[in-house]
């Protein structure tokens, strides 16, 4: 019962102590699956060095439970049909509403286009949209990349929205129509008076 953990210093199991110590800044992993008191929690460590005088001593963390986020992210609904889905520093799916992806590297499911997109926001923290077709579901959309900076870990996770096209340009004809027969309302108007 209690004493040191182990293992807490080598490169890979020690990731969550050894990624805060050496460069000195805070750090998050990628989300892992955690059994505890019976049920399996969705979680990531987040870890931030202890520094005494500039020089770091160490570093504390803990475990997030995800969960929440995910199901947060999962509730966003674009449009009609489009959803919401979260990423990972490193690409891995957080959050979508097929359930199969998570955990697993978004560049799996989406074309090299779309990949650089990604690559890019994670890059400079910048948000894009394109035109796609989901690998997912099959159908065209319009897609938005956007970037989450998390604390000073030097990490961004991204927020990806997807609107199917269809839903997106039955809004863009209604818009057009409402704006010609006000138009022709003026037009027929201003021929009467």
């Amino acid at each position: 019962h209690g004493g040191p953990v182990g293992g807490y210093d080598g490169p890979g199991d020690g990731d969550y102590y050894l990624r805060p110590r050496d460069p000195g800044r805070s750090n998050i992993t990628t989300p892992f699956l955690y059994e505890a008191g019976g049920k399996i929690f969705f979680v990531t460590s987040a870890a931030g060095p202890i520094k005494k005088k500039g020089s770091v001593l160490g570093a504390l963390g803990g475990d997030l439970v995800v969960d929440d986020i995910a199901e947060r992210v999962l509730g966003i609904k674009v449009f009609d049909t489009g959803y919401a889905y979260i990423l990972d520093h490193d690409g891995i799916v957080v959050s979508h509403p097929n359930r199969d992806l998570v955990l697993n590297p978004i560049y799996n499911y989406i074309d090299p286009d779309f990949a650089a997109v990604v690559r890019a926001s994670y890059q400079d923290g910048q948000a894009r949209i394109l035109e796609s077709s989901s690998r997912v579901t099959g159908v065209a959309g319009t897609f938005a990349v956007c970037p989450l900076e998390i604390a000073d870990t030097g990490s961004r996770w991204v927020l990806v929205l997807n609107a199917p096209k269809d839903e997106v340009m039955a809004e863009v004809n209604r818009g057009i129509l409402l704006i010609i027969l006000a138009g022709v309302a003026l037009l027929v108007m201003s021929t009467l008076v």
